[in-house]
């Protein structure tokens, strides 16, 4: 029985020499084209930034983001195009741009056009 659970457990260890453990840096592929990267000037230059960074996959995600424009939510209008979470007042915060990208890159195909989409956190 311990043989099995062993071999079982194998399968999850990184694969890296010397490090063994199940979840480690080395399981995680990282590039210069990071999310959080995909900043902009105003709200049509974020959304062109998460684009170029392959964040948002589709025209039809692009063209829903530019119309909702980040600055009407948040406090800091220096900081409204920052891909980044952003206070919005009453210790609450509104998720960086690139998690509405990537929930309606998900949802696209079940959203028909006149309906709309509320992103409720829970973090």
């Amino acid at each position: 029985m311990k043989r099995h659970c062993s071999s079982v457990l194998k399968q999850f260890l990184c694969p890296e020499p010397f490090c063994g453990s199940v979840i480690c840096k080395h399981l995680f592929q990282t590039s210069s084209a990071m999310a959080w990267r995909s900043h902009g000037e105003d709200n049509k230059s974020m959304v062109e930034s998460l684009f170029t960074n392959n964040i948002i996959k589709s025209v039809e995600v692009k063209n829903v983001m530019k119309q909702v424009d980040r600055g009407h939510y948040v406090r800091n209008c220096n900081s409204a195009y920052m891909d980044a979470p952003q206070v919005i007042g009453y210790n609450i915060t509104i998720s960086a741009p690139h998690m509405h990208a990537h929930a309606l890159e998900l949802l696209k195909d079940q959203l028909k056009p006149g309906m709309r989409a509320l992103d409720v956190g829970s973090g």
